[in-house]
């Protein structure tokens, strides 16, 4: 790895929809990493990241990080996970960018998407999709995501994806 600058850590079930992207097109020299925003839940994704392979020196644990570390071990559910996101949002405020450490993009803005978001249509702007699970596939297998349906119809969504560019990835 000696000529190796960067490092991408993928969760199992991500795989690349759109190989006319490269990760490159998400580096940002500034920091040493990178994570993003999920779509869905405004969670940062903590299981696909890019690392700049240096030592990174983290600061010192502040008041609010212990507090968000205790409502974490108290966790049992979803709803106290989600109680844990927000306390590590509201500690990090809006900021996005801490020079030579840290940048987290803003949701909509990743190399990776949840695929149930656009019931795993993707589009252009896709490069990885997050969530392709075993359990997922259909009896008939696993379908190609290059396969086209025109049956396929997809639930209204927000902002930034225009679903009449996507293509179909699973009935």
């Amino acid at each position: 790895m000696e000529d190796t600058d960067w490092m991408l850590v993928l969760d199992a079930d991500t795989g690349i929809v759109n190989p006319n992207h490269c990760i490159e097109e998400w580096i940002d020299t500034r920091v040493d990493l990178i994570f993003y925003e999920r779509f869905f839940n405004w969670e940062i994704a903590s299981g696909n990241y890019l690392m700049h392979l240096l030592q990174t020196l983290l600061p010192h644990a502040k008041q609010s990080i212990k507090n968000c570390d205790k409502i974490w071990h108290r966790g049992t559910d979803y709803k106290t996970y989600m109680a844990f996101v927000t306390c590590v949002k509201l500690s990090l405020g809006e900021r996005r960018l801490w020079p030579g450490k840290l940048r987290i993009l803003r949701r909509a803005h990743g190399w990776v998407r949840d695929g149930f978001i656009t019931y795993d249509k993707w589009s252009d702007r896709d490069f990885m999709l997050h969530g392709w699970k075993q359990q997922n596939i259909s009896e008939n297998g696993w379908e190609s995501p290059f396969e086209v349906s025109d049956s396929f119809k997809l639930r209204k969504l927000t902002y930034f994806y225009h679903l009449s560019t996507c293509i179909m990835l699973s009935e």
